[in-house]
């Protein structure tokens, strides 16, 4: 997996495909192999689908599942769409996008369920070969704390923003923690 990553959160369908296709090369011919999605990146599985069906085996795509129910058959409907749509037939890192939050009206913010319900469904995914690794994403300390040792060991990243100006995952210990 290459350090840098090529993001494509503002991949549009108003985007060149030959131009896209000179990016991706370029990438790859400077050793950059590592591709972050997600299905709310504004169509962007598919028009990468179409993209790399002929560079596949080259890149380490990431994506997301998105959604407040983390149960198995939720999760698995989503990353049936992923699959179809990035032309592949497994996900080198499925991460979950989000943490329930407490929302505008909301009465909950993560339970005991949803912990076991993210831990069971990627075990799940993993053993039916649908994912190679299993991720988080914007989990903080306060969420990753509450899985058990079983499951944080299947998790191989909590991709968090992160710059200098903005810091709250260390201050909150979740960088700490992840360490």
């Amino acid at each position: 997996v290459s350090r840098i990553c090529i993001g494509t959160a503002q991949m549009s369908g108003d985007c060149d495909p030959a131009e896209l296709e000179k990016l991706f090369t370029h990438a790859l011919d400077r050793g950059v192999n590592f591709i972050d999605t997600a299905r709310n990146y504004y169509g962007s599985e598919e028009i990468l689908g179409r993209l790399l069906k002929s560079m596949r085996k080259k890149f380490i795509i990431a994506t997301k599942f998105s959604g407040r129910e983390f149960d198995y058959d939720t999760v698995k409907a989503q990353i049936c769409e992923s699959l179809k749509n990035l032309r592949t037939d497994y996900i080198d890192l499925y991460q979950i996008h989000w943490p329930k939050m407490k929302l505008l009206g909301a009465k909950t913010d993560m339970l005991a369920h949803d912990y076991y319900d993210i831990a069971d469904t990627m075990h799940r995914l993993s053993r039916e070969g649908l994912i190679r690794y299993a991720g988080l994403s914007n989990f903080r300390r306060k969420h990753l704390r509450n899985f058990k040792a079983d499951a944080l060991n299947l998790f191989v990243s909590d991709q968090v923003p992160y710059s200098l100006l903005w810091r709250v995952y260390d201050v909150d210990g979740t960088a700490e923690f992840c360490r």
